[in-house]
């Protein structure tokens, strides 16, 4: 047991497995695998392109474990073994498939004998390499060819309907998008134009949610335009709340003293730039500046 690599025999078994996915290709087995055995050793992602690996096909259900059925799968044999022929356990042409049972035959029904040579499991018999190295084993061809059978076109279908779904669910996601853009624009497009209504709030929570509208997706785009529609109706009710207020104080020339929370205007609006000159307050000449580049410009 010394001299076996754990390593070097499980590489030996995998290459076997990748060897046999190529034989497979050209209608060819070291067995006669049936439709099911070849999809499995072909190990297929969704997508339909090929993992890395082929893997080991099943031939049975075995007992039901903790974590669900185990099923049976074909073994790598070692043919010259690995314990007594060390320099041949990483050779993939050492390797053939056999059922656990066909397995424990091939060592004379026990594991802890040693092998040199190819158990035939059509008739149960070994034939002896001697000193010579492991001889590759003779491919047959295959009765059912896995790419003519209904199994795989099911297969093909079914990748075909994900593709189809993927692709519209792009389409989708990209329609989402440009709604979700074209809504903020027009969002943007009242926000600069405030009203005595647009308290700092407001204005906070614009400018929080106008991140998330720069770069929408599916999932975050609704959040933001039910956002918006709160924050122009809280405008509307600030409107009316401050034109009936009795303790809203009007500035001299029109505007609001912030003393109470609201704009000191500095003498109301100076239209000349587009905007409202507010001193410390707010000036709209082309966007919003929060007096002291707090705020926004648009």
């Amino acid at each position: 047991m010394v001299n076996r690599d754990p390593k070097q025999c499980a590489k030996a078994v995998q290459g076997f497995w990748n060897n046999e996915r190529d034989l497979i290709k050209q209608g060819q087995g070291t067995r006669n695998w049936s439709v099911q055995e070849q999809i499995e050793i072909m190990n297929f992602k969704p997508t339909g392109s090929e993992r890395k690996n082929a893997a080991a096909p099943t031939y049975g259900q075995g007992e039901l474990g903790e974590y669900g059925m185990n099923y049976d799968k074909y073994e790598g044999q070692h043919m010259k073994s690995a314990e007594t022929y060390p320099d041949f356990q990483g050779d993939p042409n050492n390797i053939q498939a056999l059922t656990r049972g066909e397995h424990q035959q091939a060592h004379g029904g026990d594991f802890r004998n040693p092998t040199n040579g190819y158990y035939d499991p059509e008739t149960g018999e070994m034939s002896d390499f001697g000193n010579n190295p492991p001889e590759n084993i003779k491919t047959q061809q295959l009765n059912e060819v896995y790419v003519e059978s209904a199994e795989y076109q099911y297969i093909l279908d079914s990748m075909d309907d994900q593709q189809d779904a993927e692709l519209e669910q792009d389409t989708s996601n990209e329609s989402v998008n440009e709604d979700a853009l074209s809504a903020y624009e027009s969002k943007q497009a009242e926000m600069q134009n405030p009203t005595d209504g647009n308290t700092q709030d407001v204005l906070n929570d614009f400018e929080q949610n106008k991140a998330e509208m720069e770069n929408p997706t599916g999932d975050n785009f609704q959040e933001p335009l039910d956002n918006y529609d709160q924050m122009k109706a809280d405008m509307q009710s600030n409107d009316i709340q401050q034109d009936n207020s009795p303790n809203q104080l009007k500035g001299e020339s029109g505007g609001m003293d912030s003393g109470d929370g609201g704009i000191d205007s500095g003498g109301g609006i100076d239209s000349s730039d587009g905007g409202i000159d507010s001193g410390g307050g707010m000036d709209f000449g082309g966007g919003m500046d929060m007096g002291g580049g707090g705020g926004m410009d648009m």
